[in-house]
């Protein structure tokens, strides 16, 4: 696993969906109080390293459904491939 346990995932997602800058995080992450917790990763650019290693989630998918009844706007069904849903979640299990 690339997080050894929840809060440091808890602190890796919360980063990295962070409006900070790269070096808010990395002071951010030289805190004593953050240092105590033994992240795996000690800056910005390990944290950025970690993330790609993470599997891709499925891609939403668009197809615009016509209809025989008028209507004010393109009915549009959003949806996702079972298929990658289902490969998705046996990477993240495994």
């Amino acid at each position: 696993y690339l997080f050894t346990y929840k809060e440091e995932w808890e602190v890796a997602d919360y980063l990295l969906h962070s409006s900070l800058s790269m070096a808010a995080i990395d002071e951010f992450l030289k805190l004593s109080m953050i240092q105590r917790l033994h992240l795996s990763f000690k800056n910005t650019k390990e944290l950025q390293s970690y993330a790609k290693m993470l599997p891709s989630r499925p891609s939403w998918k668009c197809q615009t459904i016509s209809s025989i009844h008028p209507t004010k706007s393109p009915i549009q069904l959003f949806w996702r491939d079972p298929m990658e849903c289902s490969e998705f979640q046996q990477s993240i299990v495994s």
